[in-house]
């Protein structure tokens, strides 16, 4: 997300631009992007949220949408308190109002659910397994009590924290619940289904490439911007939905 990041490309070369036809960017390209439109460059941004795009993009939904739908999931099971393993990225200036915690906050409250900031440890930096598996050791070994459930923030934490899981010899849904959002395919380690938000990127993927078939072939796309929302797969790693919860 660094304005850095387009300064390392030559797309404005003269022997590149000649060649170029169209262009997608998982990155901002800033005033890249406004030399590349110039010269009727299409560019299509495929990436986490609408921020930054420019004229066209199909991205994922933004953060507040996921903690909301996992907030009213866990509520539907009976779950009273959450806890919460997120990162912050290294080199992304990130609103406060858009952090993990915030947004965790600011969902459960209004629906009653209690959530304590010792049960919302997170990393600063690059994610990975290891670090997932080392959140959810420090979540566990905390002494300020341990929440009904607990949100996991990305696939990749996930697979950390369900090592831990196995290590600790714990059950889920049995010790705690427990939903991650994914992308689509992702494989987790563990023998039960994980309850899971899931991101489509096929359906991403497929969607930009129309859109970027439309703009080369001369037409303006329906829509310029397309979200992409997570879908609730419910797995075991959460308790059943009370019954009088549609």
């Amino acid at each position: 997300h660094s304005k850095d990041f387009a300064g390392t490309l030559d797309l404005l070369d003269s022997a590149v631009l000649c060649r170029l036809r169209g262009v997608f960017t998982f990155h901002p390209l800033f005033e890249m992007g406004s030399e590349l439109e110039k010269a009727d460059v299409p560019i299509v941004r495929i990436g986490e949220n609408l921020h930054d795009t420019g004229k066209y993009g199909v991205c994922s939904e933004t953060s507040q949408p996921f903690y909301s739908k996992a907030v009213n999931y866990l509520c539907s099971t009976g779950a009273r308190s959450v806890g919460l393993l997120w990162s912050i990225p290294l080199h992304h200036e990130q609103p406060k109002e858009n952090r993990g915690d915030v947004l965790l906050v600011s969902e459960s409250l209004p629906r009653g659910l209690q959530c304590r900031s010792e049960w919302m440890p997170y990393i600063h930096g690059n994610i990975d397994e290891q670090k997932g598996y080392e959140l959810f050791m420090r979540f566990w070994q905390q002494q300020q009590g341990r929440p009904d459930a607990v949100i996991v923030a990305d696939d990749v934490l996930c697979k950390g924290a369900m090592r831990a899981v196995l290590h600790l010899g714990l059950d889920l849904p049995r010790d705690i619940q427990l939903i991650t959002a994914s992308n689509r395919g992702i494989e987790l380690p563990y023998h039960k289904s994980v309850t899971r938000l899931e991101h489509d990127t096929h359906e991403q993927v497929r969607l930009a490439v129309e859109m970027m078939a439309e703009l080369l072939s001369g037409n303006t796309p329906a829509n310029s911007h397309i979200t992409i929302p997570k879908k609730l797969i419910e797995g075991q790693t959460t308790k059943p939905k009370h019954d009088t919860v549609g």
